[in-house]
């Protein structure tokens, strides 16, 4: 697959089985040149072949990766990787990289543009059983942070622990307390005593999805990795269900060390047979409070409040819903914790706006952009 000057951006694409490598976004003999913009977002590159370097993607800079999966990838190259970054200006988020030749390759000329000080390469990655995971043959610097890793870091231990970087242990599981273990399940998740729960950074957008469609953030924090623990809800009894993008939802909980986390899950999503109760694309995530939602009388949106400590700023979500991408958050106002949550209504007398109130002021909002 290869990339003009055009920029893409690929939205749960399944990458595999290719001879001549995943994806191409470089000036190479046998790929054609490109410095636009690149995306990938819950993509899965697994399985690709390739004689050069860069097996799943071969990226010259602007490649922008998240909540995707790099499984199975080879290259017969001495310096084989999965990722080929050429140049810095690439960035990989909350991505899984597992069982390639080689994880992330750095060409000579890695760091060598001018302009200040570039992002992390690798932001809340986990990558395990690459062989190599930094294949770095001319010795380039590079950024990682919050990821977990079994070869790679700095060598310096307080670097690495200022920047979030875990160090995985030889095992996928053991019975070390506190070990660092990368203990996923057979769909990648981790499982309860993984040492990625948790782990990394938070992100910006507070309705953001994981590779499988599932809240960053479920537990309160955010994952290593491209695939979010989520812990077994539980139907929260006495609620009535309420309905929403005409979906019916019922309320749901699900505990972490001793807090209690609340959803709105679709009433179809219960496994018939194991009763457990599995989040979607569809699944509205409200955090510590269970009453932290309000509909948006005449209009095709909701509204969830995303509050922490008394005094702290706090944001007021407008949600949507797409077909394809599930619940998205479409615009959102500021206010403060533990003050009046505002109160978003359609304006009575502007088409496609709504009207805001916060502690008795009114704004404006356009609906539709």
């Amino acid at each position: 697959m290869y990339s003009t000057d055009v920029s893409c951006r690929l939205y749960r694409c399944y990458i595999s089985e290719n001879k001549g490598g995943g994806f191409h976004g470089a000036e190479t003999r046998d790929a054609m040149y490109t410095d636009s913009r690149q995306r990938f977002i819950s993509c899965s590159f697994f399985n690709n072949h390739s004689q050069s370097t860069g097996s799943a993607i071969w990226a010259r800079s602007r490649v922008y990766v998240d909540n995707s999966l790099f499984l199975f990838n080879q290259s017969e190259a001495a310096d084989g990787a999965a990722i080929y970054c050429m140049f810095d200006g690439n960035q990989f988020v909350n991505c899984t990289i597992m069982n390639n030749k080689g994880g992330v390759c750095l060409s000579k000329n890695f760091g060598d543009r001018p302009g200040g000080e570039p992002d992390p390469l690798l932001v809340n990655c986990a990558l395990w059983n690459n062989g190599e995971d930094f294949v770095n043959p001319f010795n380039r610097t590079y950024k990682l942070q919050t990821c977990a890793m079994q070869t790679g870091g700095s060598g310096i231990p307080e670097l690495d622990a200022e920047r979030g970087l875990i160090l995985l242990e030889a095992e996928n599981e053991g019975t070390t307390p506190g070990g660092m273990y990368i203990a996923l399940d057979s769909n990648l998740v981790p499982k309860p005593g993984s040492c990625l729960i948790n782990r990394g950074t938070p992100l910006n957008d507070t309705e953001a999805l994981d590779y499988n469609g599932r809240h960053i953030g479920a537990l309160g924090g955010t994952d290593i990795g491209a695939c979010e623990y989520q812990g077994e809800y539980k139907w929260v009894p006495n609620i009535p269900g309420m309905k929403f993008f005409n979906i019916d939802y019922r309320l749901a909980s699900t505990t972490y060390n001793g807090t209690a986390y609340y959803s709105l899950i679709p009433k179809g999503c219960e496994d018939p047979d194991t009763k457990r109760i599995e989040t979607t694309f569809a699944t509205i995530y409200l955090g510590t409070k269970r009453n932290a939602y309000a509909a948006i009388p005449d209009t095709p949106f909701m509204a969830v409040y995303r509050e922490g400590k008394p005094g702290e700023k706090a944001l007021c979500n407008i949600l949507a819903k797409d077909e394809n991408e599930g619940i998205f958050r479409w615009n959102y106002v500021e206010y403060i914790s533990g003050k009046t949550r505002p109160v978003v209504k359609k304006h009575p007398s502007l088409k496609n706006y709504f009207l805001i109130t916060i502690d008795g002021r009114t704004q404006n909002l356009k609906m539709y952009n």
